[in-house]
């Protein structure tokens, strides 16, 4: 897992030639101009998906992939997340290339505008979390307006 801001996405192009490319992409690209939905960048290989969401307190759903990492950019608002050592495997959609599973050695963050997690194939991450910063002892939580933008990277 890599934990930055998009201001320095740049240091990890040399990942692999598909990173490099979501890379340059990103710093070629205005992402709050991206409206809701895919936007191909390289076919199947490097696309990405912007998503506008009213977080809500809810249990977290660990996910994992096994071909693609995810890049993950806040756009406006904040999130939190679960980073874990994959567990149990639950169920899978391959056709997405997710898999559902349980996590041990669970890590809680959240991130705000501006701010970048990476997760590689293979580690588990329960995202879309209401954030604790705005939970309220006693009081019905409002929900949380969200828009992050998700890179996604081919890696084999």
């Amino acid at each position: 897992m890599i934990l930055d801001t998009l201001d320095a996405i740049g240091k990890y192009a040399g990942i692999s030639p598909n990173f490099e490319t979501a890379v340059r992409w990103l710093q070629e690209t205005d992402p709050e101009a991206l409206e809701p939905g895919r936007t191909d960048i390289d076919g199947e290989k490097v696309y990405a998906v912007v998503s506008e969401n009213r977080l809500e307190p809810k249990e977290p759903v660990f996910e994992v992939h096994r071909r693609y990492a995810d890049i993950q950019i806040i756009l406006q608002g904040r999130e939190g997340f679960l980073y874990g050592r994959e567990g149990r495997e639950l169920s899978g959609k391959p056709e997405n290339d997710v898999w559902f599973c349980e996590a041990d050695r669970q890590v809680p963050f959240e991130l705000e505008e501006g701010g970048v997690t990476v997760f590689l194939p293979g580690e588990a991450h329960a995202p879309g979390l209401y954030p604790e910063k705005d939970r309220r002892p006693l009081s019905p939580a409002a929900p949380v307006p969200d828009r992050k933008l998700v890179v996604k990277v081919l890696m084999d």
